[in-house]
């Protein structure tokens, strides 16, 4: 499920900020990415599939910064 949600494509490919927090992410700056990666799950109205898409993405930077703990929360929130 969780790789599928990695996979579709959604609104957010077109997003400046979250491409902008991938590159990041990419780069192992995951610090930077995290914050961004917070933002963009928290915009209202963020259609689910975008929200999904963010918040995994979210628990694999957490994950990378060792912060179990807010990495499941975030992988739970993406599958809600």
């Amino acid at each position: 499920m969780l790789l599928l949600a990695l996979v579709m494509a959604t609104a957010l490919d077109a997003d400046p900020e979250f491409q902008k927090a991938l590159q990041q992410a990419e780069a192992f700056e995951f610090d930077k990415a995290a914050p961004l990666l917070q933002a963009i799950a928290a915009r209202p109205g963020l259609p689910p599939a975008d929200k999904a898409q963010a918040l995994v993405w979210l628990g694999l930077v957490y994950a990378e910064l060792r912060d179990d703990a807010r990495a499941a929360l975030a992988f739970e929130d993406a599958i809600q």
